[in-house]
C-alpha cells in the first residue's frame, strides 16, 4: 500500500543552502539501479547530505507521530520524501502520509505543490488530499491510502524472460499472446492474455480521462511513470505523486531543469526546460508507460542516463504491433498518435485519447481460430 512519492531527475548535480553549514550541503547523485523494476541505469537523482540520502535520514528520524497522525510502517519512498501509513486519530481514518524535512527547501516545495494541485482536482482515478501541515521538523501531506500495488510492481511480475529466439504462438481459442524477445533476444517478454489486454487498456482509458481533468484545471503532471500509478485491490487505477506538477500556461523558472523520470519523459521534456511543456507531454508519458505494461518490458533502453535521453529525444519508436507481436493492429494508430515525437502531431486533448481507447475496448471483436479478429477501428486519431 502506498501513495505518491517524489521522484526527481535534474541536470543540476548540487544544491546548497545558505542556512546550512558546509557539511550539510545537499548533493544530488544518481541511483545505480532501479530495484523495483529491475532496470539498471541512472534514471533518478537522490538528494544526499554527508553521504546519507534524504530518504535514509528520514527513515532513521521518523517519529511515532506527525501532526494529528500516528505513523505506521513506511510504504513508499522517493528521492526527497518517504510515505508512511498513518492513522488520523481524531477521525479513525487510515491515510498515506508523505513527509519531507523542513531543512530541504526543494522537498518542502514539492509537498506544497502537490497539495495545491490535488486541491484543485476531483476525479475518481486521482487520489484526494486530506491534509497539509508542518511541525518543527517536517512538512507533510495526507492523501488517500490505496490498498493495492504500483503499476511498476505489476510490470515486474509480468516480466518473465522467454528463451532466446522464442516465437509468437497463438492458441486455437485466441486466448493469449506471447510477446517474444526482440532484437538480440536479450530483452524480456511477457504473457499477454486477451483478458489482460482489455484490462490494461481499460486502465489506460481511465487514466487518460483523469489526465483530461487535470489538464482542464490548467495543470500538467510531468512525472507519469509506472511508480506513480497505483492499482487498488478492486482493479481501479489511481494517478499519484503530483509534486512536479506545473501550471500548463506558466513554465517559467524551469529553464535548465530536467524533471521527471527519464525512461518515461516526452522528447521535449528531455531538453531540460528549454522548451515549454504542454499537456501533450503527459499524453506521451502515459502512452509509453502503458506500452511497457503491454510488452512487459522497458520500451526505451540505453546504457546510461545520457544514452536514454538521446534515444527519447531523437530515436524513433516502431509500431506497437511490431514491439508486441500479435497485438491487434487496431491499436497501432492510437499509440502512434500518442507517441508522436513532435507534440503538434499528438492528441491535442487527453479526452480524445480516452475516447479512442474506449472505442476499442467497447468493440468486442469476434474470435476466430489462430489469431485476433480485427476489431472495428476507432476514428482515425490522425
Amino acid at each position: 500500500m502506498m501513495s505518491g512519492m517524489d521522484q526527481r531527475s535534474e541536470s543540476e548535480t548540487e544544491r546548497s543552502s545558505a542556512s546550512l553549514p558546509a557539511e550539510d550541503v545537499w548533493i544530488k547523485t544518481a541511483h545505480d539501479d532501479d530495484r523495483e523494476t529491475g532496470w539498471r541505469g541512472a534514471n533518478e537523482l537522490t538528494l544526499t547530505r554527508g553521504g546519507s540520502s534524504v530518504v535514509d535520514l528520514l527513515r532513521a528520524e521518523i517519529p511515532d507521530r506527525v501532526g494529528p497522525y500516528l505513523l505506521g510502517p513506511m510504504v513508499g519512498r522517493g528521492a526527497m520524501s518517504v510515505v508512511c501509513e498513518a492513522l488520523d486519530v481524531s477521525r479513525g481514518e487510515h491515510l498515506a502520509l508523505k513527509i519531507a524535512p523542513l531543512e530541504c527547501p526543494e522537498a518542502v516545495a514539492a509537498v506544497v505543490s502537490e497539495a495545491e494541485a490535488l486541491g484543485r482536482l476531483d476525479h475518481p482515478n486521482i487520489v484526494r488530499v486530506k491534509g497539509l501541515g508542518r511541525d518543527a521538523r517536517f512538512m507533510w501531506i495526507a492523501t488517500d491510502l490505496i490498498d493495492g500495488r504500483s503499476l511498476a510492481e505489476i510490470i515486474k511480475e509480468r516480466n518473465n524472460p522467454l528463451e532466446e529466439g522464442e516465437v509468437l504462438v497463438l492458441g486455437d481459442d485466441d486466448s493469449q499472446i506471447t510477446t517474444a524477445g526482440l532484437g538480440s533476444g536479450n530483452e524480456a517478454g511477457a504473457l499477454l492474455t486477451s483478458e489482460d489486454l482489455r484490462k490494461f487498456m481499460g486502465w489506460f482509458r481511465d487514466l487518460a480521462d483523469a489526465l483530461a481533468t487535470m489538464h482542464e484545471a490548467g495543470l500538467i503532471h510531468r512525472d507519469i511513470s509506472p511508480k506513480n500509478i497505483m492499482i487498488s485491490r478492486e482493479g481501479v487505477p489511481y494517478l499519484i505523486d503530483f509534486g512536479l506538477s506545473l501550471e500548463s500556461t506558466n513554465n517559467s523558472g524551469e529553464l535548465g531543469r530536467l524533471s521527471g523520470t527519464v525512461p518515461y519523459m516526452s522528447p521535449e521534456q528531455t531538453l531540460g526546460g528549454f522548451v515549454s511543456l504542454t499537456p501533450r507531454s503527459d499524453i506521451y508519458s502515459l502512452a509509453i508507460t502503458f506500452l511497457e505494461v503491454l510488452a512487459g518490458r522497458r520500451i526505451v533502453s540505453g546504457s546510461g542516463r545520457e544514452s536514454l535521453l538521446q534515444e527519447i529525444a531523437f530515436g524513433r519508436l516502431p509500431r506497437a504491433s511490431r514491439i508486441i507481436p500479435g497485438l491487434p493492429r487496431a491499436l497501432d494508430p492510437i499509440f502512434e498518435k500518442a507517441l508522436a515525437r513532435h507534440p503538434r502531431d499528438r492528441y491535442a486533448r487527453a479526452s480524445d485519447l480516452a475516447a479512442d481507447i474506449e472505442a476499442w475496448v467497447e468493440s468486442e471483436p469476434p474470435r476466430r481460430p489462430g489469431g485476433w479478429a480485427s476489431p472495428k477501428l476507432p476514428r482515425d486519431p490522425r
